[in-house]
């Protein structure tokens, strides 16, 4: 019998290949269909797995790679084309470490959005996911305020969309400012979250906890208050704070030694004191607070330390670890130092 591949046989195929042999098998089903041995012909869908294919394999200059997949796209006009196709563009642009990721993925970002004017066709539409990938492909790096504008702006342009956006997404922004070296960056940062407060988002434990380090890292002649400031905001929201919290609090103020007290003081209350704080407390901490951890710490003090996005760490929930121990796997929570 005359047996041949449909569509769903070579996509199926195509999805699990790495990129040269997928490559190789569009190309021999493109030949099928211009020689009239099949009635389909490669689509959106499998040129999309290619790309995906391209990307995960992280191969030297997977990212042109993509693009010029993209182009041809385009300029093929190949059935099935759609948002998807961009956004996963824009996902190679955000996974690699090239110092023009956000550049390119912002050129990627400008040529859907020129389509979907041109054609006012939903499937051109940019989506939360769209976003999501311009923002990370913008922060990943983030080393200068130039980097973090950008980041902001999508963030806000977003938003002025009618697209609400979730903590992550604010996050990654704050992270950016906190990573940009730029002067500004708590005035840029405290905006993100004046934003979400406008739209309703509510600035999770991990947001707050990006601000606070927004202030650790600046020069502010008055970081230690401000950064005490934040941590007020968090428990007038209920918002529980984390060792991590107080790890970046004890940045903030370790400068200060009345406000790290006041750290030290609002940590053991909370039963927030692990291994990593403790260190820091008797590496760098005023006397009064080295000669209170020179003995037996009360089981209280370090009861609930975690530095997972609230809750338990991985590790106190995996292995039913005893009261008072502090756990140290973390791999889990990419936002943990």
């Amino acid at each position: 019998p005359d047996l041949r591949a449909d569509a769903f046989t070579y996509n199926s195929i195509i999805k699990g290949c790495p990129p040269k042999e997928a490559e190789s098998l569009i190309q021999h089903w493109e030949m099928e269909y211009k020689s009239g041995r099949t009635d389909e012909r490669p689509d959106s869908y499998t040129y999309c797995s290619l790309i995906k294919s391209w990307t995960w394999s992280n191969t030297l200059g997977y990212v042109d790679k993509c693009l010029d997949i993209l182009h041809w796209m385009e300029d093929n006009h190949i059935i099935g084309m759609n948002r998807i196709v961009y956004d996963e563009v824009m996902k190679a642009c955000s996974r690699s470490s090239r110092d023009d990721a956000g550049d390119l993925a912002g050129g990627v970002f400008n040529q859907l959005i020129a389509r979907y004017k041109r054609t006012r066709d939903q499937q051109f539409r940019p989506d939360k996911y769209t976003y999501m990938n311009l923002i990370t492909a913008h922060t990943r790096s983030c080393a200068s305020h130039e980097a973090a504008i950008k980041a902001e702006y999508v963030l806000f342009d977003m938003m002025d969309s009618n697209i609400i956006p979730d903590n992550k997404l604010c996050n990654a922004v704050i992270s950016g400012w906190a990573r940009s070296g730029s002067d500004d960056a708590i005035l840029h940062a405290e905006e993100v979250c004046n934003r979400m407060d406008a739209l309703g988002i509510g600035p999770d434990g991990v947001c707050f906890n990006s601000l606070i380090n927004v202030y650790a890292k600046s020069n502010h002649p008055e970081k230690s208050v401000r950064s005490l400031q934040v941590l007020e905001r968090m428990e007038k929201r209920r918002v529980a704070p984390t060792s991590v919290t107080y790890t970046l609090l004890f940045e903030a103020c370790q400068d200060d030694d009345e406000f790290l007290m006041n750290v030290f003081e609002s940590c053991i209350e909370h039963g927030l004191l692990d291994e990593k704080l403790q260190d820091s407390f008797m590496d760098y901490g005023p006397a009064c607070i080295k000669e209170r951890l020179g003995g037996s710490i009360p089981y209280t003090w370090s009861e609930n330390a975690n530095r997972g996005p609230g809750g338990m760490s991985r590790n106190q929930i995996k292995m039913n670890m005893k009261r008072g121990s502090t756990g140290k796997d973390v791999s889990s929570f990419g936002w943990a130092r």
